[in-house]
């Protein structure tokens, strides 16, 4: 939801980790990999998981947010990322909560399910 709310053409298809529409499109991505990580998959078949998929779609971003793919670039960044995606995606639900009840004074549901 957060990337497509933010990309600038509909370039990019999101397709939940748990549809058949991910085993008909992807099926060499499992349902186990595909829910522990963001996966990209370019037309041409290239496949990119993690904060490599994130450095990907950076540039697809509006302005305003796809200046963050300069980090990429910094030295040594290559090195950070994947721990720092895994930390993100580990605390995913605390975050998006967090940045909810700083935007809107509202807590997440009770089934964890936020957005941010």
């Amino acid at each position: 939801d957060w990337v497509m709310a933010r990309i600038r053409e509909a370039t990019i298809t999101p397709v939940p980790c748990k549809s058949d529409m991910r085993k008909e499109l992807v099926p060499n991505i499992s349902e186990t990999d595909c829910l522990e990580a963001m996966h990209l998959v370019l037309a041409d078949g290239s496949v990119y998981a993690g904060d490599a998929a994130i450095e990907r779609l950076l540039p697809l971003l509006r302005p305003g947010w796809s200046w963050l793919r300069f980090f990429f670039r910094i030295p040594g960044a290559r090195l950070v990322t994947p721990m720092l995606y895994r930390y993100i995606a580990r605390h995913r639900y605390a975050l998006a909560g967090f940045f909810r009840n700083a935007q809107n004074d509202k807590p997440c549901g009770k089934d964890r399910n936020c957005s941010l």
